[in-house]
C-alpha cells in the first residue's frame, strides 16, 4: 500500500504541476523546473500518511502537495527571497500539508498499522490537532 501510494501521489501532483504551469504560463509554455518541484512536494507530502491512507486518498495529498510547492515558491520569488531551486516550498509547506493530510486522511482501520482515524475517515479533530500543534 505504501509503495502503490507513493506513486498515486506522485500521479497526483504531476497532474497538478501541469495544470499549474500550463494556466501560470497561459498554454504558452510547460516549465521543467515546475513540473519537476510539484512532484518533489507531492513526495514531501506523502511521506508521513503513505502506509495510513487509502489508495484515492493519496491522489488529493499529491496533488495538493503540489500545488502548496508552487504556489509558496511563487510567493517567495516576489518577495524577491533567495531561494533559487525553490527548497523551502518543496520542503517546507507540502511537508506542513502532509502533517495536516494525516490528520485528515489517516485510517485506523487499514490493516498492518495503528494509527487513529482522521477526520475524513472517521475520526475526530483530535489527531489534526495534535499534527497541526507539530507543525
Amino acid at each position: 500500500r505504501a509503495g502503490v501510494c507513493t506513486i498515486n501521489a506522485t500521479a497526483g501532483g504531476g497532474l497538478a504541476a501541469l495544470l499549474y504551469t500550463t494556466i501560470s504560463s497561459r498554454g504558452a509554455v510547460v516549465f521543467p523546473h515546475e513540473i519537476a518541484n510539484g512532484i518533489l512536494g507531492a513526495l514531501v507530502a506523502i511521506t508521513a500518511t503513505c502506509a495510513s491512507v487509502h489508495t484515492y486518498a493519496a491522489l488529493i495529498i499529491g496533488f495538493i502537495g503540489s500545488l502548496a510547492a508552487l504556489v509558496s515558491n511563487e510567493l517567495i520569488l516576489r518577495g524577491q527571497l533567495d531561494d533559487p531551486v525553490g527548497a523551502v516550498g518543496v520542503h517546507g509547506a507540502s511537508a506542513i500539508w502532509g502533517l495536516a493530510a494525516v490528520g485528515l486522511f489517516a485510517d485506523g482501520e487499514l490493516p498492518g498499522i495503528k494509527v487513529a482515524s482522521g477526520l475524513f475517515c472517521g475520526g475526530s479533530a483530535r489527531l489534526l490537532g495534535g499534527q497541526m500543534l507539530l507543525a
